[in-house]
């Protein structure tokens, strides 16, 4: 099992692609400020699309969500919409 610890290349406070996410495996999260509550939309492509949202999150105060599962998209992952904390995204490196 993975153990996933996010660091400053993961994290996004702002709207931003992941890059290196294309064709990936890649767990999509979001880490509000501390006391504070946030949210933010995951899209399924390099940039904030109608059509494309994959994952909406709202975290309340003093609590993180990663998604249990990884997802996989041809186009990225944009983190879209981060509002009060960071939006989080571990991508799942080549084995070979």
């Amino acid at each position: 099992m993975a153990i996933l610890v996010p660091n400053s290349g993961s994290t996004y406070s702002t709207a931003g692609c992941v890059i290196g996410s294309e064709n990936k495996w890649v767990w999509l999260g979001f880490t509000p400020t501390p006391g504070g509550s946030g949210s933010v939309m995951w899209y399924k492509t390099s940039v904030s699309t109608s059509g494309s949202k994959i994952l909406a999150i709202v975290c309340p105060t003093n609590q993180t969500f990663i998604a249990p599962v990884p997802f996989n998209s041809p186009n990225g992952f944009y983190a879209g919409e981060v509002s009060g904390g960071c939006a989080i995204a571990w991508v799942k490196q080549s084995t070979h």
